[in-house]
């Protein structure tokens, strides 16, 4: 099946829920708060991936070789690590998910290591991303909690390099240049932004998952 075959059968289907035979449909879960509809999936001849993404007043379709990208940013850290999934695969990135990893204090250091590492992963498995966005780590007077945080963004990486996925690492103060405009912008301004670059009908919560939409849309801004 060529790729132009795949659009016109895509354009004839006009009932998104009802997907045209051999297309394999994948829909959000129904609390999800981001605008998407339906995701669907194909394979032609050739073994290209391709993917057409319905959404609310546009409708975007792309390949892995050219405008099909998914970024995972990630905020690192120990009780909480931010994540955001953008998919750009039109003029603007749709957010895909967006959450925290936390671990318990009462855990180990290195059960809680596990534990980021697992959950990581299941993200990576499920997205299959085009790169990882890494927010680096800022050194504080507080060396235990930098060495701790350390460790967590080695496994966030690890996770990352074992499925050969691209990795891409920015200064927190480029992460706010880049999506506010300002590289002095608090917490606040940046869930603010994030709220209205990505069109969300919320601000995200809690800042973590905030931080790790906005390492996504810098990667993605830095690449233009």
């Amino acid at each position: 099946m060529l790729v132009e075959e795949c659009k016109e059968i895509h354009h004839k289907c006009t009932d998104t829920r009802l997907p045209p035979s051999g297309i394999l449909p994948r829909t959000l879960p129904p609390e999800s708060p981001f605008p998407v509809l339906i995701t669907i999936g194909i394979y032609h001849k050739n073994g290209t991936f391709i993917r057409k993404a319905a959404t609310k007043g546009r409708t975007y379709f792309g390949t892995g070789e050219h405008n099909y990208m998914i970024v995972v940013g990630i905020d690192p850290g120990v009780a909480r690590v931010g994540y955001g999934v953008l998919d750009k695969t039109g003029r603007f990135p749709t957010p895909l998910t967006y959450g925290c990893i936390e671990t318990k204090s009462s855990q180990s250091q290195s059960q809680r290591l596990r534990e980021i590492y697992e959950r990581i992963s299941q993200i990576l498995d499920e997205y299959s991303p085009a790169c990882v966005a890494v927010e680096q780590l800022f050194f504080s007077r507080n060396t235990t909690s930098a060495m701790q945080v350390s460790e967590a963004r080695g496994v966030l990486l690890l996770a990352a390099v074992q499925r050969d996925i691209e990795i891409a690492e920015y200064t927190p103060n480029q992460i706010k240049q880049a999506v506010t405009g300002s590289g002095r912008a608090d917490k606040q301004q940046v869930q603010e932004m994030m709220k209205r670059l990505l069109r969300l009908q919320e601000i995200p919560r809690p800042d973590d998952a905030a931080d790790g939409l906005a390492v996504a849309l810098c990667h993605m801004n830095m690449m233009r």
